[in-house]
């Protein structure tokens, strides 16, 4: 998803959803054979060559137990909220991860913010986030934004998915989405990421500063700077792809 992140500025609803849907058929894979990822984050989410994404970096995953509150390992900002407290927890820790990426690739920043967990845990400690009906940006729906809010509970047990994931795909915005065509990858997704010889080319006309479309000097640096962080994920993904083939 970073990949996207670096050649756009904006994701759209339909966007959203299916890379959400993605995630959640993964996760939903993973929780079948007891796995807790544990560290969902867009960076360890890979778009392969037909726009779907992949989960990667499975580093710090572990098989479910009862007792697994020494497990605190994670990325501060998609942590839940029972890990970072050191609690037990279950699977739904993963799904409280894709609430926290929804979140972020509408509003541009996590639900809880801080420098460091110890300010991140005061602040979900503080207060649960919730989009109102106002915060909603044009584009999105308010059953998108309801599925956020019930994503990113502070508390387990109201979690969207912590009764299973059939309560994920069963809410109103996931409910008429083609799963079976998902997993088949029959399903055209919205984006197709761009090649990297495509990527070069572009680089090559902006470095020489012709035929830009008459963009600004600064506008000109930034697109330079956003293709050549492309380049660089394009490359991981590449290379983390060639590992399911």
């Amino acid at each position: 998803m970073s990949e996207y992140a670096a050649e756009n500025t904006k994701f759209s609803e339909e966007l959203l959803r299916f890379f959400i849907a993605c995630l959640i058929q993964g996760l939903e894979y993973l929780h079948s054979k007891r796995i807790i990822h544990r560290n969902i984050k867009p960076d360890n989410s890979i778009i392969d060559e037909d726009g779907y994404l992949r989960i990667t970096d499975f580093g710090i995953s572990k098989f479910y137990k009862e007792e697994n509150s020494s497990d605190t390992s994670g990325t501060p900002g998609y942590i839940a909220p029972e890990v970072l407290c050191r609690q037990n927890h279950t699977t739904s820790v993963d799904y409280f991860a894709v609430g926290v990426i929804a979140y972020e690739c509408i509003f541009g920043k996590r639900p809880y913010m801080g420098k460091n967990r110890k300010e991140i845990r005061d602040a979900m400690l503080a207060k649960q986030v919730q989009i109102t009906k106002e915060q909603i940006p044009e584009g999105f729906s308010t059953a998108c934004a309801d599925f956020i809010n019930r994503i990113i509970q502070r508390k387990d047990r109201f979690r969207l998915g912590y009764n299973g994931v059939d309560e994920i795909k069963n809410h109103i915005w996931l409910r008429d989405f083609k799963w079976a065509k998902l997993a088949d990858k029959t399903l055209e997704s919205p984006y197709k990421p761009t090649k990297i010889i495509d990527c070069q080319k572009k680089l090559e006309v902006l470095e020489k500063g012709n035929d830009c479309g008459g963009i600004n000097e600064m506008d000109r640096k930034e697109k330079i700077i956003r293709l050549e962080k492309l380049m660089g994920q394009q490359v991981k993904r590449e290379k983390e792809i060639s590992q399911f083939k």
